[in-house]
């Protein structure tokens, strides 16, 4: 299993100068729990259940729910839903979500403190695929996450809107936009590169970067290193590495780059 601190540090890796997602997620395989933290109206935890059962997600989990899972009114909007709404399990606090879940995403639409870098749906798949028991994490409708949970969080994830940190999402929204962006199917696994080889590329780019003057002899070795980093945070394939090779090849063979 990987550890905490492991998913922590690929999350960081993973940021926006590296776009290439690893595919290896698997909608049917690697489905996560939407987690509610106190929904407050039956008519949206309706609606969640029924974007849930739409889009192939059954774990349902409620923390300290505001209002009546079994409801009347709750059960009219679940619909197709209301097994996963009849199967929800509840508990009493956010802490008590890491003993079942291995890898937890909270949502949260503001940024700051614990808020530095947060995905968009589209981009859950490849920390998603790591895990065995992942879960996305919902605060209420009128609060959010606080502080103190989303620091429980493994990673962070929001729904982009045009208005900013000022847009705001009603939570069944919410649930359906991340239920469909986790439902599409993964890509076909990409040949890996070899470890060794991005390694030798990395050092022969340092190298030409250092004749052609970009790079200064002393700042070599940490090039180096930091281009072994991206390499590795991109998840590079074989095929695409050899394009690199080719690319560089072509470079160097130039006269401005000796």
């Amino acid at each position: 299993m990987i550890s905490i601190a492991d998913r922590r540090a690929y999350c960081n890796l993973f940021s926006p100068l590296v776009r290439r997602p690893i595919p290896c997620y698997d909608a049917r395989m690697n489905r996560p729990a939407i987690v509610l933290v106190q929904p407050r109206y039956p008519v949206n935890l309706g609606l969640a259940c029924r974007a849930m059962a739409n889009f192939g997600l059954s774990d349902l989990v409620l923390v300290a729910p505001r209002c009546d899972p079994a409801c009347t009114r709750a059960k009219k909007f679940a619909l197709r839903g209301a097994a996963v709404l009849g199967n929800a399990a509840v508990l009493s606090t956010v802490e008590d979500l890491r003993p079942r879940y291995d890898f937890l995403v909270g949502t949260t639409r503001l940024g700051g403190r614990y808020r530095s870098h947060r995905f968009p749906p589209q981009e859950l798949p490849p920390l998603l695929a790591h895990a065995r028991r992942p879960a996305i994490v919902f605060g209420n409708e009128s609060r959010g996450l606080n502080d103190r949970e989303l620091a429980a969080m493994d990673a962070l994830a929001t729904l982009p809107t045009e208005a900013g940190e000022k847009g705001s999402v009603n939570l069944a929204v919410a649930v359906a936009l991340f239920a469909y962006a986790l439902s599409r199917p993964g890509a076909a696994p990409a040949a890996p590169s070899d470890p060794a080889e991005r390694r030798r590329f990395a050092s022969s780019l340092a190298d030409g970067l250092t004749r052609a003057g970009v790079l200064k002899p002393g700042d070599r070795r940490h090039g180096r290193g930091r281009l072994y980093a991206i390499l590795e945070g991109s998840a590079i394939g074989e095929r695409d590495l050899r394009f690199l090779w080719r690319m560089l090849r072509e470079w160097e063979a130039r006269p401005s780059a000796r």
